[in-house]
């Protein structure tokens, strides 16, 4: 519900996959003028004049006879690479391509300081992929695999490839097993192996505690990092942004991920995990919804 005050060029939004400045996600906006856009950032604040409109465009149209002093139902769905929404049950697109690499959170906002009304916000479950998987995706660690990277699981789910600690003496321990990160030599090129926890050098991966939280951070050892072939997925030691590889790294405490991604990077494809599983073991279909 539009305030009755409002320019026709004032927009009520709902979000899927949103990062927590909606700088990236799925969007959709509607105006009091009925015009509406799918975009993958939130919109611009009509504040910022000198900016255009639509961030990042998808799709487009407008609502006939569309009255924005009444309430009207608009529903956004995103399962994978496809969306669909609709408007007081009316179609307003279907099955439309759409990126699929955010994460984040379901979100209802505007494009400035509007007194726009939301009743009866409701996220559910869409599509398939809200369940763990029924067996391993790969064999259980043990003490002498190799790490490596793969697509990460979604939708809050944690596989145990995929969980990992950061313990406060700077070792990684992968939680399932209780082995922990190590370097076969303080080295560039070295790979990464699980092996019993001792401490040392080898073992010792610092990172800033909190910031690696709430956006990308180094993983450093021996004044190199842990890094991630853009290509293969193989994770060893390289320098600081050696080229074909990404030097920086997030951690999801909830799912206790290590990802190469906090908001979508579109040069690195969809988000990386830290995982146990072999290089090519475990793959994720990429099409699984995320809010």
């Amino acid at each position: 519900l539009f305030p009755v005050a409002a320019t026709a060029d004032a927009s009520a939004c709902v979000a899927t996959r949103s990062d927590q400045m909606w700088s990236n996600g799925i969007v959709l906006c509607i105006n009091a003028a009925g015009h509406f856009n799918l975009t993958t950032s939130g919109p611009f604040l009509q504040s910022h004049v000198s900016q255009p409109e639509i961030a990042s465009p998808v799709r487009s149209g407008a609502v006939a006879g569309f009255n924005a002093s009444t309430w009207h139902s608009l529903a956004l769905s995103t399962i994978g690479g496809s969306a669909s929404a609709d408007l007081d049950g009316k179609i307003l697109f279907t099955a439309e391509s759409v990126r699929d690499i955010d994460t984040g959170f379901a979100v209802i906002g505007m494009n400035g300081w509007l007194a726009v009304e939301f009743d009866n916000f409701l996220v559910t479950e869409v599509g398939d992929a809200w369940t763990p998987p029924t067996k391993p995706v790969c064999p259980a660690a043990k003490a002498g695999d190799v790490l490596s990277a793969r697509n990460c699981t979604r939708n809050g789910l944690a596989s145990d490839d995929q969980v990992f600690e950061l313990v406060p003496n700077y070792e990684l321990k992968h939680v399932p097993s209780g082995l922990c990160v190590t370097a076969s030599m303080l080295d560039v090129g070295a790979v990464l192996t699980l092996e019993e926890c001792v401490g040392g050098g080898e073992q010792t991966f610092l990172n800033d505690y909190t910031n690696i939280r709430n956006r990308l951070e180094a993983v450093r050892i021996a004044g190199l990092v842990l890094a991630g072939d853009e290509r293969s997925h193989h994770v060893s030691l390289q320098k600081e942004h050696a080229a074909g590889f990404w030097s920086y790294w997030s951690y999801f405490p909830n799912t206790k991920q290590l990802r190469n991604q906090y908001v979508a990077m579109t040069n690195l494809g969809y988000p990386q995990c830290l995982s146990t599983c072999q290089p090519g073991q475990g793959t994720h279909n990429a099409a699984h919804t995320v809010l």
